[in-house]
């Protein structure tokens, strides 16, 4: 049970009374220590998944999954690193080709171009050129990324499953907020850098309001959504490179859909 719970710790809290207002969270119930070395428990664990692999893909291929393993976790840890940097250091020079860097390592690796890559992998024993998915698990990574943070601003509570305007609360450099920063004038920017270098206690409902009202006033959102509708389609012509050799089928087919649905999806 202690282990199940350590998935329910939140990183982006600052305080034990704030984590008792919601669903209670292993860090607060038994506290961080307990937390953090549960966490770090399953980590571990999931090491036996890639030696009860060897007896089917042999020392030679499971090794080479190990390798784009390594790989994914360090990007991940890198663009999660840069998120939270931004965030402490209260930086609001954050640009577009910043935060696609951040996303490119945070979510892109971890969550499409990897994917892909081991299953190709796995696939043809090792005999196919893996970066020919990069392209293609990028932009679908970053049209994720961007409706996701759309969702968190724009979205609907019930099934968005998450507390809108979250990432304001939290300080997050979203493509929205970074288009903000560089459109308001004086006086707004002013008031959101002020915002910014508030702790998240000291952040307010009524603040988040005026931010996403600014966001759409300045045309952030609708920037966003524009942006997210360049890579979708960007997405679609890296499909044919990255799988056009690929024999048609359910499989084929559900990979092609996953673009309409990142750009499309509710929740």
């Amino acid at each position: 049970e202690m282990l199940h719970n350590a998935f329910l710790v939140h990183d982006d809290v600052e305080d034990e009374s704030e984590l008792r207002r919601g669903t209670p969270t292993m860090h607060a119930e038994h506290g961080v220590p307990l937390a953090v070395n549960a966490g770090d428990t399953l980590n571990a664990l999931s090491l036996r998944l890639f030696r009860d692999n060897l007896p089917v893909l042999g020392q030679k291929l499971t090794w080479r999954v190990l390798e784009e393993v390594d790989h994914l976790m360090m990007e991940s840890l890198e663009g999660q690193a840069m998120e939270l940097g931004w965030i402490r250091d209260q930086r609001c020079d954050v640009t577009e080709q910043d935060y696609l860097r951040m996303t490119l390592k945070k979510t892109c690796w971890y969550s499409f171009i990897h994917p892909c890559r081991i299953g190709a992998l796995i696939a043809t024993r090792d005999n196919v050129d893996l970066d020919r998915f990069n392209l293609f698990g990028f932009y679908l990574g970053a049209a994720f990324q961007i409706q996701d943070d759309l969702l968190n601003l724009v979205g609907e509570q019930e099934k968005y499953g998450k507390e809108i305007g979250g990432d304001l609360l939290e300080g997050k450099r979203t493509l929205m907020l970074v288009h903000l920063l560089r459109h308001a004038d004086a006086s707004d920017a002013a008031r959101l850098q002020e915002f910014l270098r508030k702790s998240r206690r000291n952040r307010s409902g009524d603040e988040v309001n005026w931010i996403i009202k600014r966001m759409q006033d300045y045309g952030s959102i609708e920037y966003a959504r524009s942006v997210l509708r360049h890579l979708s389609g960007a997405a679609l012509y890296e499909f044919t490179h990255a799988f056009g050799s690929v024999e048609n089928g359910s499989e084929k087919t559900f990979i092609l859909d996953l673009v309409n649905y990142v750009a499309s999806r509710d929740l």
